[in-house]
Protein backbone atom coordinates (compact mmCIF):
# COMPACT_ATOMS: atom_id res chain seq x y z
CA UNK A 1 0.00 0.00 0.00
CA UNK A 2 1.02 3.40 -0.73
CA UNK A 3 2.02 5.25 2.49
CA UNK A 4 2.97 8.69 3.43
CA UNK A 5 3.60 10.77 6.57
CA UNK A 6 4.17 14.83 6.66
CA UNK A 7 5.26 16.47 10.07
CA UNK A 8 4.93 19.83 10.52
CA UNK A 9 6.95 21.19 14.12
CA UNK A 10 7.53 24.76 15.58
CA UNK A 11 11.17 24.97 16.07
CA UNK A 12 10.03 28.21 18.69
CA UNK A 13 7.60 25.72 20.17
CA UNK A 14 7.69 22.13 21.01
CA UNK A 15 4.39 21.37 21.55
CA UNK A 16 1.96 18.91 19.25
CA UNK A 17 3.00 17.88 15.98
CA UNK A 18 0.44 18.41 13.01
CA UNK A 19 0.79 15.76 11.08
CA UNK A 20 -1.08 14.11 7.96
CA UNK A 21 -0.38 9.99 7.13
CA UNK A 22 -1.63 7.61 5.52
CA UNK A 23 -0.92 5.04 8.19
CA UNK A 24 -2.64 4.86 11.48
CA UNK A 25 -1.82 2.87 14.69
CA UNK A 26 0.12 0.38 11.97
CA UNK A 27 -2.67 -0.08 9.63
CA UNK A 28 -3.79 1.78 5.76
CA UNK A 29 -6.35 4.90 6.23
CA UNK A 30 -8.76 4.43 3.68
CA UNK A 31 -9.58 7.82 4.39
CA UNK A 32 -6.31 9.95 4.19
CA UNK A 33 -6.29 13.21 2.41
CA UNK A 34 -4.62 13.29 -1.33
CA UNK A 35 -1.64 14.68 -1.65
CA UNK A 36 1.17 15.86 -4.24
CA UNK A 37 4.40 16.59 -3.99
CA UNK A 38 7.57 17.13 -6.25
CA UNK A 39 11.16 17.15 -4.88
CA UNK A 40 14.69 16.97 -6.26
CA UNK A 41 17.13 15.53 -3.61
CA UNK A 42 20.76 16.92 -5.27
CA UNK A 43 23.99 18.40 -3.63
CA UNK A 44 24.39 22.20 -2.81
CA UNK A 45 26.36 22.71 -5.90
CA UNK A 46 22.77 22.38 -7.90
CA UNK A 47 20.88 24.53 -8.58
CA UNK A 48 17.03 23.49 -8.80
CA UNK A 49 13.92 25.24 -7.37
CA UNK A 50 12.11 24.98 -4.39
CA UNK A 51 9.90 22.02 -3.17
CA UNK A 52 5.94 22.34 -3.38
CA UNK A 53 3.28 19.92 -1.83
CA UNK A 54 0.15 20.39 -1.60
CA UNK A 55 -2.17 18.54 0.90
CA UNK A 56 -5.82 18.16 -0.93
CA UNK A 57 -9.28 18.35 0.92
CA UNK A 58 -8.63 19.74 4.29
CA UNK A 59 -11.38 21.82 6.10
CA UNK A 60 -12.25 25.42 5.80
CA UNK A 61 -9.88 26.56 9.13
CA UNK A 62 -7.12 25.14 7.70
CA UNK A 63 -6.98 27.40 4.86
CA UNK A 64 -7.68 30.58 7.15
CA UNK A 65 -4.61 29.52 9.60
CA UNK A 66 -2.38 28.63 6.36
CA UNK A 67 -0.19 31.46 7.54
CA UNK A 68 0.39 30.39 10.86
CA UNK A 69 2.46 27.51 8.81
CA UNK A 70 5.76 29.97 7.80
CA UNK A 71 9.05 29.30 8.85
CA UNK A 72 8.08 26.00 10.33
CA UNK A 73 10.23 22.69 9.79
CA UNK A 74 8.89 19.80 7.45
CA UNK A 75 9.35 16.20 7.43
CA UNK A 76 8.16 14.42 4.45
CA UNK A 77 7.99 10.57 4.57
CA UNK A 78 6.64 7.97 2.16
CA UNK A 79 7.05 5.10 0.14
CA UNK A 80 5.07 1.80 0.44
CA UNK A 81 3.82 -0.37 3.33
CA UNK A 82 2.85 -4.07 3.40
CA UNK A 83 -0.10 -5.20 1.09
CA UNK A 84 0.75 -5.36 -2.24
CA UNK A 85 3.13 -8.16 -3.32
CA UNK A 86 6.40 -6.03 -4.61
CA UNK A 87 5.79 -3.33 -2.07
CA UNK A 88 8.74 -3.39 0.36
CA UNK A 89 8.59 -1.74 3.83
CA UNK A 90 12.34 -0.94 4.47
CA UNK A 91 12.32 1.11 1.26
CA UNK A 92 10.05 3.63 2.97
CA UNK A 93 10.90 6.45 4.72
CA UNK A 94 11.85 10.27 5.06
CA UNK A 95 11.73 11.60 1.43
CA UNK A 96 13.31 15.42 2.36
CA UNK A 97 13.13 17.56 5.21
CA UNK A 98 13.16 21.13 5.25
CA UNK A 99 11.36 24.93 6.16
CA UNK A 100 8.24 25.71 4.91
CA UNK A 101 8.69 29.58 3.45
CA UNK A 102 5.77 30.19 1.94
CA UNK A 103 2.29 28.67 3.08
CA UNK A 104 -0.83 29.16 1.52
CA UNK A 105 -5.01 28.22 1.27
CA UNK A 106 -6.95 27.60 -1.86
CA UNK A 107 -10.38 27.00 -2.60
CA UNK A 108 -10.92 26.73 -6.25
CA UNK A 109 -14.71 24.98 -6.93
CA UNK A 110 -14.88 21.56 -4.55
CA UNK A 111 -11.32 21.50 -3.85
CA UNK A 112 -9.49 23.08 -0.92
CA UNK A 113 -5.66 22.72 -0.41
CA UNK A 114 -2.71 23.87 1.77
CA UNK A 115 0.25 24.28 -0.09
CA UNK A 116 3.49 24.69 1.12
CA UNK A 117 6.72 25.80 -0.16
CA UNK A 118 9.57 24.41 1.10
CA UNK A 119 13.51 24.92 1.24
CA UNK A 120 14.89 21.73 1.19
CA UNK A 121 17.77 20.97 3.97
CA UNK A 122 16.97 24.05 5.93
CA UNK A 123 15.89 24.75 9.31
CA UNK A 124 15.64 21.22 10.55
CA UNK A 125 16.61 21.81 14.06
CA UNK A 126 14.98 25.19 14.56
CA UNK A 127 17.11 28.31 16.21
CA UNK A 128 19.50 25.47 17.58
CA UNK A 129 20.95 25.24 14.54
CA UNK A 130 21.84 28.61 12.71
CA UNK A 131 20.97 28.94 8.94
CA UNK A 132 23.93 27.39 6.43
CA UNK A 133 24.42 31.43 5.30
CA UNK A 134 23.17 34.10 3.47
CA UNK A 135 24.06 36.91 2.00
CA UNK A 136 22.78 39.20 4.82
CA UNK A 137 23.41 36.66 7.28
CA UNK A 138 27.00 35.15 6.24
CA UNK A 139 28.21 32.06 7.81
CA UNK A 140 32.03 32.19 9.41
CA UNK A 141 33.13 31.15 5.81
CA UNK A 142 37.06 31.55 6.52
CA UNK A 143 38.48 28.71 4.37
CA UNK A 144 42.54 28.00 4.74
CA UNK A 145 43.49 25.27 2.68
CA UNK A 146 47.46 24.32 3.71
CA UNK A 147 50.27 23.25 1.09
CA UNK A 148 50.67 19.75 1.19
CA UNK A 149 46.97 19.34 3.50
CA UNK A 150 44.20 17.23 2.87
CA UNK A 151 41.51 18.56 1.50
CA UNK A 152 39.65 16.63 3.94
CA UNK A 153 40.98 18.03 6.76
CA UNK A 154 40.43 21.16 5.46
CA UNK A 155 37.32 21.16 4.92
CA UNK A 156 36.99 19.54 8.33
CA UNK A 157 37.90 22.65 9.95
CA UNK A 158 36.03 25.02 7.98
CA UNK A 159 32.84 23.16 8.07
CA UNK A 160 33.60 23.25 12.28
CA UNK A 161 34.16 27.08 12.15
CA UNK A 162 31.00 27.70 9.64
CA UNK A 163 28.88 25.40 10.40
CA UNK A 164 29.20 24.50 14.22
CA UNK A 165 25.92 22.58 14.87
CA UNK A 166 25.69 20.57 12.08
CA UNK A 167 27.80 16.99 12.56
CA UNK A 168 30.18 15.82 9.43
CA UNK A 169 30.57 13.09 7.14
CA UNK A 170 33.80 13.39 5.02
CA UNK A 171 34.39 10.63 2.34
CA UNK A 172 36.57 11.91 -0.59
CA UNK A 173 39.71 11.01 -2.15
CA UNK A 174 43.24 11.81 -0.70
CA UNK A 175 44.75 12.94 -3.60
CA UNK A 176 43.47 16.10 -3.03
CA UNK A 177 45.83 18.26 -1.80
CA UNK A 178 48.13 21.31 -3.52
CA UNK A 179 51.78 22.51 -3.19
CA UNK A 180 50.42 25.69 -2.28
CA UNK A 181 47.70 27.68 0.31
CA UNK A 182 44.90 28.19 -0.62
CA UNK A 183 42.89 30.59 1.23
CA UNK A 184 39.14 31.98 0.56
CA UNK A 185 35.96 33.70 2.18
CA UNK A 186 32.87 31.90 1.50
CA UNK A 187 29.15 33.51 2.65
CA UNK A 188 27.15 30.34 2.13
CA UNK A 189 27.57 26.79 2.17
CA UNK A 190 26.37 26.91 -1.17
CA UNK A 191 29.23 29.20 -2.09
CA UNK A 192 31.74 27.09 -0.80
CA UNK A 193 29.91 23.52 -2.07
CA UNK A 194 29.90 25.52 -6.04
CA UNK A 195 33.69 26.23 -5.65
CA UNK A 196 34.76 23.28 -4.16
CA UNK A 197 33.06 21.14 -6.64
CA UNK A 198 34.02 23.13 -9.80
CA UNK A 199 37.92 23.65 -8.65
CA UNK A 200 38.36 19.70 -7.80
CA UNK A 201 37.04 18.65 -11.48
CA UNK A 202 39.90 20.74 -12.70
CA UNK A 203 42.48 19.29 -9.75
CA UNK A 204 41.97 15.85 -11.26
CA UNK A 205 40.76 16.09 -14.74
CA UNK A 206 39.60 12.95 -16.57
CA UNK A 207 36.09 11.58 -15.33
CA UNK A 208 36.51 12.60 -11.79
CA UNK A 209 33.50 14.08 -10.76
CA UNK A 210 34.45 16.69 -7.92
CA UNK A 211 33.59 17.00 -4.29
CA UNK A 212 30.16 17.18 -3.41
CA UNK A 213 28.13 18.79 -0.13
CA UNK A 214 24.73 18.15 0.74
CA UNK A 215 22.39 18.35 4.08
CA UNK A 216 21.41 15.47 5.67
CA UNK A 217 19.16 14.99 8.29
CA UNK A 218 19.49 14.91 11.59
CA UNK A 219 21.81 17.96 10.96
CA UNK A 220 24.52 16.30 9.01
CA UNK A 221 26.82 17.96 6.18
CA UNK A 222 27.99 14.89 4.22
CA UNK A 223 31.05 15.61 2.02
CA UNK A 224 31.71 12.68 -0.75
CA UNK A 225 32.95 11.76 -4.39
CA UNK A 226 32.86 9.27 -6.47
CA UNK A 227 35.80 7.06 -4.67
CA UNK A 228 34.56 6.11 -1.21
CA UNK A 229 36.77 3.57 -0.39
CA UNK A 230 38.89 5.21 1.90
CA UNK A 231 37.96 5.53 5.65
CA UNK A 232 36.75 8.69 6.61
CA UNK A 233 38.05 11.89 8.39
CA UNK A 234 38.44 10.36 11.87
CA UNK A 235 36.23 12.04 14.24
CA UNK A 236 37.84 15.26 16.39
CA UNK A 237 34.83 16.52 18.21
CA UNK A 238 31.35 15.66 18.79
CA UNK A 239 30.76 17.83 15.59
CA UNK A 240 32.10 15.45 13.39
CA UNK A 241 30.35 11.67 12.55
CA UNK A 242 33.03 8.33 11.75
CA UNK A 243 29.53 6.39 10.18
CA UNK A 244 28.82 7.28 6.73
CA UNK A 245 25.35 5.14 6.05
CA UNK A 246 24.73 7.80 3.79
CA UNK A 247 27.28 6.99 1.55
CA UNK A 248 26.12 2.95 1.40
CA UNK A 249 25.64 1.19 -1.89
CA UNK A 250 22.27 -0.10 -2.46
CA UNK A 251 21.79 -3.40 -4.89
CA UNK A 252 18.83 -2.47 -7.15
CA UNK A 253 16.22 -5.55 -8.16
CA UNK A 254 15.00 -6.14 -11.55
CA UNK A 255 11.48 -5.79 -10.04
CA UNK A 256 11.92 -2.68 -8.49
CA UNK A 257 12.46 -0.83 -11.85
CA UNK A 258 9.76 0.82 -13.55
CA UNK A 259 10.50 0.14 -17.35
CA UNK A 260 14.30 0.21 -18.00
CA UNK A 261 17.30 2.33 -17.29
CA UNK A 262 18.44 5.16 -20.03
CA UNK A 263 21.17 7.11 -20.99
CA UNK A 264 20.49 11.25 -19.96
CA UNK A 265 24.43 12.25 -21.24
CA UNK A 266 28.10 11.02 -21.67
CA UNK A 267 28.25 8.55 -18.59
CA UNK A 268 24.84 9.40 -16.91
CA UNK A 269 21.58 7.63 -16.98
CA UNK A 270 18.74 7.77 -14.89
CA UNK A 271 16.33 4.52 -13.69
CA UNK A 272 12.94 4.97 -12.16
CA UNK A 273 11.63 2.79 -8.95
CA UNK A 274 8.47 2.92 -7.10
CA UNK A 275 8.80 5.65 -4.14
CA UNK A 276 11.22 4.82 -2.08
CA UNK A 277 13.34 6.63 0.82
CA UNK A 278 16.98 4.12 0.86
CA UNK A 279 18.58 6.07 -2.15
CA UNK A 280 21.21 9.04 -1.41
CA UNK A 281 22.83 11.41 -3.67
CA UNK A 282 26.08 10.25 -2.99
CA UNK A 283 26.01 6.29 -2.87
CA UNK A 284 26.16 3.75 -5.33
CA UNK A 285 23.50 1.45 -7.01
CA UNK A 286 24.57 -1.61 -8.81
CA UNK A 287 22.07 -2.74 -10.81
CA UNK A 288 21.66 -6.09 -12.11
CA UNK A 289 23.19 -8.51 -14.64
CA UNK A 290 21.21 -11.53 -16.17
CA UNK A 291 18.54 -12.73 -17.76
CA UNK A 292 14.84 -12.48 -15.71
CA UNK A 293 12.07 -13.92 -18.29
CA UNK A 294 9.13 -11.96 -18.63
CA UNK A 295 8.50 -11.95 -22.18
CA UNK A 296 5.98 -14.75 -23.15
CA UNK A 297 8.33 -17.47 -24.57
CA UNK A 298 6.90 -17.98 -28.46
CA UNK A 299 7.95 -14.14 -29.30
CA UNK A 300 10.91 -13.86 -31.66
CA UNK A 301 13.30 -10.35 -31.14
CA UNK A 302 13.54 -8.00 -30.32
CA UNK A 303 10.98 -8.70 -27.73
CA UNK A 304 13.63 -11.08 -25.69
CA UNK A 305 15.70 -7.95 -24.54
CA UNK A 306 13.11 -6.61 -22.06
CA UNK A 307 14.15 -9.51 -20.15
CA UNK A 308 17.07 -7.73 -19.28
CA UNK A 309 18.36 -4.56 -18.43
CA UNK A 310 20.02 -2.47 -21.23
CA UNK A 311 22.40 -0.78 -18.68
CA UNK A 312 24.01 -2.72 -15.63
CA UNK A 313 26.87 -2.53 -13.41
CA UNK A 314 27.95 0.13 -10.41
CA UNK A 315 27.05 3.50 -10.64
CA UNK A 316 27.08 6.62 -8.17
CA UNK A 317 23.88 8.72 -7.59
CA UNK A 318 24.44 12.24 -8.38
CA UNK A 319 20.18 13.65 -8.08
CA UNK A 320 16.88 11.76 -7.04
CA UNK A 321 13.85 13.53 -7.93
CA UNK A 322 10.67 12.06 -6.05
CA UNK A 323 7.34 12.89 -7.66
CA UNK A 324 3.92 11.77 -5.76
CA UNK A 325 0.19 12.08 -6.16
CA UNK A 326 -1.17 9.73 -3.80
CA UNK A 327 -4.59 8.81 -5.17
CA UNK A 328 -3.98 8.87 -9.05
CA UNK A 329 -3.43 4.63 -9.94
CA UNK A 330 -0.33 4.63 -12.34
CA UNK A 331 2.36 3.88 -11.36
CA UNK A 332 4.37 6.79 -12.38
CA UNK A 333 2.12 9.01 -9.81
CA UNK A 334 4.05 7.13 -6.96
CA UNK A 335 7.74 6.92 -8.22
CA UNK A 336 11.44 8.05 -7.69
CA UNK A 337 13.44 8.97 -10.24
CA UNK A 338 17.42 8.26 -9.83
CA UNK A 339 20.59 9.87 -11.86
CA UNK A 340 23.63 8.34 -11.86
CA UNK A 341 27.27 8.84 -13.29
CA UNK A 342 28.85 5.79 -14.46
CA UNK A 343 31.36 4.46 -11.59
CA UNK A 344 31.11 2.55 -8.54
CA UNK A 345 30.85 4.95 -5.42
CA UNK A 346 32.67 2.87 -3.62
CA UNK A 347 35.95 2.23 -5.65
Amino acid sequence: MRYYDITITDPNNPGPKQVYTSWVNGQNDPGALDIVFDAVVADLATLYSNTIVQILGIPLQSISNAYNLANKNITVSAGFKSGLPLADPTQAGVLFTGQIIQPFGNWQGNEMTLDLVVIPGEGIAGNDTPSLGTFASPINGQFAWKAKQPLSAAIAAFLTAACPSYKQVIQISPNLYLPFDMPGVFRTLQEFATWVKKFTVQLLGGSYTGVCLRVDAPNTIVVYDSTTSQTPVAPNSAKQSSQTPVLATTNIRFQDLIGQPTWMGPAEIQFKCPMRADLHVGGGVVLPAGYYGISPSDVTQPYPYRDQLAQQGKFTVIEIRHTGHFRQADANSWATSVRCALGDADS
